[in-house]
Parts: structure tokens; C-alpha cells; sequence
């Protein structure tokens, strides 16, 4: 299962990365930063609730859910808020110049 998970954290990590670098955020750290916050928490909350659920803890996987998976994805909505407002912010100023 872990081995999975990590294989999991590793693709999507590599997938929003390239598609970071076809926007060129990619060398951005703050963008990279939270990206993997919020992947490393999502991928977290998963084997959380995964153990909880083998040990017949429902209540713990349910709060790990909540507590870990909510946590990530707001860093996921901040991480996205960012890379767009840079675009947009880059397109502002190219607009500007010309």
C-alpha cells in the first residue's frame, strides 16, 4: 500500500511540475513549495484513513480525513491561488509594456 502511495505522491508531484514548467512557474519556489504540502498532505490523509480503517477505527479515519485531507486541500486552493495570480499579474505587465 505504501509503496503505492509513494509511487502516487512521486507521479503527481512529476505531472504538476511539467505542467508548472510549460507555464514557466516551475522555478518559482513558494508555487513548488505548496504544490507538495498540499500533495504530501492529501497522500498523508489517505494512508491515515487506510490504517484507521484496518485497525476498525472509523472515527479516526474519518478525522484524519477531515483533519489532514481538508488541510491539503486548502493548501492546494492557496498554491492555485498563487500560480494564477503571478499569471495574471504577468500578463497585467505585458500589457503595459506594449
Amino acid at each position: 500500500m505504501y509503496f503505492i502511495l509513494g509511487a502516487l505522491f512521486v507521479g503527481i508531484q512529476l505531472i504538476i511540475h511539467s505542467k508548472l514548467a510549460k507555464i514557466d512557474k516551475a522555478k518559482i519556489w513558494p508555487n513548488c513549495i505548496m504544490v507538495l504540502i498540499s500533495n504530501a498532505l492529501i497522500i498523508f490523509s489517505i494512508a491515515w484513513a487506510y490504517e484507521s480503517i484496518i485497525e476498525f477505527e472509523s472515527q479516526a479515519a474519518i478525522m484524519g480525513l477531515v483533519a489532514f485531507g481538508g488541510l491539503g486541500i486548502i493548501f492546494a486552493i492557496i498554491a492555485y491561488r498563487i500560480i494564477n495570480k503571478s499569471e495574471k499579474t504577468n500578463k497585467e505587465s505585458l500589457e503595459t509594456n506594449e
